[in-house]
């Protein structure tokens, strides 16, 4: 989970929701303000501007980036293939870091291009 002004964003493991969008505003009150599902269930996710990186339960796409300029409407921007689930993301840059359940390597993705991260 990852809360940025009086939004909180968490990788779930409900099927069919990978991210909850939760409107925290109200402390006493809490809302959840969104969903979005990525095909997978959430495993990590981290925030840098507008966008989140969450790492996915998934063989095959374990990185989710997700635009989410809008809290109340996130969308998927693009996803990527990191060897098994992404694990354990972070940010520096242009750069992130992230591991996976398929392998022990670090996996450096060059983020320029958010819509084609490539390794």
């Amino acid at each position: 989970m990852v809360v940025d002004g009086t939004y909180a964003y968490v990788a779930s493991n409900k099927v069919n929701e990978s991210l909850v969008v939760v409107d925290a505003s109200d402390l006493a009150a809490p809302v959840v303000a969104a969903n979005l599902d990525v095909g997978q269930r959430g495993f990590h996710v981290i925030k840098d501007g507008d966008y989140l990186y969450m790492g996915i339960q998934s063989n095959t796409n374990g990185l989710s980036i997700i635009d989410v300029s809008t809290p109340t409407s996130p969308s998927l921007v693009s996803t990527l293939d990191v060897g098994g689930w992404g694990t354990d993301p972070s940010i520096s840059g242009n750069s992130l870091y992230m591991g996976s359940t398929g392998d022990t390597d670090l996996h450096v993705i060059d983020m320029i291009n958010k819509s084609a991260p490539s390794i």
